[in-house]
This record gives structure tokens, sequence and C-alpha cells, in this order.
């Protein structure tokens, strides 16, 4: 009699290692993995473009909030993104150029009107954007002498100023 063949089976996963697997491929990425693959130069790109972080997380369709954090969360691309926001910065204030340009070409005092508006608005983002830079320049210095006094030459001074307002009866 001839030898049976043998039954060939291929083994089965567990379920508990099938589910493991499955798990695996069905979980989403992180927002700080999704960060990762798309890189901060993306971002700086955007920030430089004149845009802000905020409108490059709200068109990528992640949180704000979770951006800054991956951002801060490495030197070297917190040092990125710095630059990128003074970049911001120039690439905003070359747009008053143009504002400028629109305003001589305008065909009534209303869109002049709007367009000083508009530079106005640009000027004042600037100077938060970068004080140091495009921020008013304030001079504050003050020149200060002292003196020193005893108590009783203070008292009779302040009697004598006392007396030359009329808060006391002269004496």
């Amino acid at each position: 009699m001839p030898a049976k063949p043998k039954k060939t089976t291929t083994a089965r996963p567990s379920r508990a290692k099938s589910k493991q697997v499955a798990e695996k491929v069905d979980k989403p990425l992180t927002t700080a993995q999704k960060l990762d693959a798309i890189g901060i130069d993306a971002i700086c790109a955007h920030v430089e473009s004149g845009e802000s972080l905020r409108s490059w997380s709200i068109a990528n369709g992640l949180p704000n909030r979770s951006v800054n954090d991956w951002i801060e969360a490495d030197a070297d691309r917190t040092a990125q993104y710095a630059r990128a926001r003074e970049e911001r910065a120039d690439t905003v204030f070359d747009t008053l150029d143009d504002v400028s340009a629109a305003a001589v070409n305008a065909d009534s005092a209303v869109q002049v009107a709007g367009l000083r508006l508009k530079s106005d608005n640009i000027k004042w983002k600037l100077a938060r954007m970068n004080a140091k830079k495009y921020g008013d320049k304030l001079d504050i210095t003050a020149a200060v002498t002292t003196s020193s006094m005893t108590d009783e030459q203070l008292m009779e001074k302040a009697r004598a100023l006392s007396e030359k307002i009329g808060l006391l009866p002269k004496v």
C-alpha cells in the first residue's frame, strides 16, 4: 500500500498576534511623527513667505499648539523658526511698497483711505513682529540730581512749600 502524502498546513497566526499587527497598521501617526515627516524646512518656507504658523497649521490639519511644542522641543528647529520669523517680518515690510504703489494709482479718496488703513495695520504688525527693527524708537532719558538733607531741613522745606501753596497759614 502506498504511503499517504502528508498534509501540509500553513500556520495561522494566533488571534492575539494578528490583532497586534492590525493595530500597528491601523494606528494613526502622531502629530510629532507627521511633523517629522514634513520637516521644519516646509514650515519655515511658509512662514518666510509672510504667512503665519497658524495658517500653516490650519492648512495641514494640525493643532497649532502641538506644532509650537514640536518646534520648541528641539533647539535647532527653534533657531531655524526664529530666523524664519525674522524673514517673515522683512517680507511683510516689502508689502508696504505694494500698498504705496496702489495708493498712488487709486481712483478715489476712499481707496486711498483704505490703503492708508492697510498700511497702518502692516506697520503695527511689524512693530510687534520685530520691535527692535520696526518698532517706534523711544528715547527715555532723565537727568536726576540728588542732594542729602537732614530731617530738619526736609521738614523746613515742606513747611515752606505748604505755606507757598496755601495749605498752612503763615507763621
